[in-house]
């Protein structure tokens, strides 16, 4: 506790670096101070309590690089030159992430992505000091809407206002992550009236080519944090082209199959998802996108209508992410 009679500033230098408390005040003036400047009223108490200043998460944010996930930034106590942690969702294995220097906030910035129907799920992280061996340094949560040491996709979106410019691709991401949430989860849904048939028609998939030893079998959209395009097909592969956008690729064999293969594109951004792709697999050519892929499934007169409600969410996802990147 200090005590003044006069109206004054005072520095008091710190042996170290400290997260001082003022109690008065009831906040944290500093997480990581050498050193406290500060102004006394006349005849005026402070009390403040000092702590051992640790690595921490400063705030959070929302993903908003076209995929799906938060992103956590940490002030560190000492100079790296690397940083990792570990992340994890609920229900799932933890995983260590290495962290991003961003020069202009002199932060570490930590990203973690989930899979749309996901985004309800907590996101944690625990940061990991720099040599490897020294104990691990816990993440401190500051409270209020500022920062915490969890957070979910969903719980941050919450805190986005109507004026916000991300307002609308943050609104159609949700929509979009419940309508797929709705669906793994095996709930009935009321069809989603609007009709994308006409805006779809650009998308419409083209096979050109043939190939006798190998078969095309169809295509599919893996909805995880991006998009992914998995192209099937069945043959005899020796000696023949793969490529995507003309790139080599290597092809997968399935799991459990012998001559059962694919090849993809992956994390396919929201804003990328009207994007076209060419497909070559031996003599066939495929000219193919996400949308290529609701263009079908909308098209299917049996698809149920939580699957078209997704892929009705997804274009929506997509017209709203090139507002907000253009």
């Amino acid at each position: 506790a200090i005590h003044s009679a006069f109206e004054e500033e005072k520095t008091i230098n710190l042996n170290g670096k400290y997260a001082v408390y003022d109690v008065f005040a009831g906040k944290y003036i500093s997480r990581n101070a050498s050193s406290i400047i500060y102004r006394h009223e006349k005849n005026d108490t402070k009390l403040f309590r000092l702590t051992k200043a640790v690595d921490y998460v400063k705030y959070t944010s929302i993903s908003l690089d076209g995929t799906i996930g938060v992103n956590f930034y940490v002030e560190a106590v000492n100079s790296y030159e690397t940083l990792s942690a570990r992340m994890w969702a609920d229900g799932e294995e933890e995983k260590t992430v290495n962290g991003v220097y961003a020069e202009e906030k002199k932060l570490w910035k930590f990203s973690y992505g989930v899979a749309a129907k996901d985004y309800k799920k907590k996101i944690y992280i625990r940061v990991a000091g720099v040599p490897v061996g020294e104990d691990e340094m816990p993440v401190v949560t500051i409270g209020g809407t500022t920062a915490s040491a969890s957070e979910s996709v969903e719980s941050y979106a919450a805190k986005i206002s109507a004026e916000d410019r991300a307002y609308d691709v943050v609104s159609k991401m949700l929509d979009y992550c419940e309508a797929a949430r709705a669906y793994f989860a095996g709930e009935s849904a009321a069809p989603d009236e609007s009709d994308i048939t006409f805006a779809l028609g650009e998308y419409r998939p083209v096979h050109t080519g043939s190939d006798v030893r190998v078969k095309i079998n169809g295509f599919s959209l893996v909805l995880e944090s991006g998009t992914a395009i998995k192209v099937y097909f069945s043959g005899n592969i020796t000696g023949k082209t793969f490529t995507v956008n003309g790139s080599a690729v290597s092809p997968e064999l399935i799991e459990g199959s012998v001559n059962d293969y694919y090849i993809e594109v992956k994390n396919i951004a929201a804003n990328d998802l009207d994007n076209i792709y060419e497909f070559v697999i031996g003599g066939h050519e495929l000219k193919i996108g996400a949308l290529s892929y609701a263009y079908t499934v909308n098209a299917e007169e049996t698809a149920g209508a939580a699957y078209k409600n997704v892929i009705k969410a997804l274009y929506a996802y997509n017209v709203a992410a090139n507002n907000y990147f253009r």
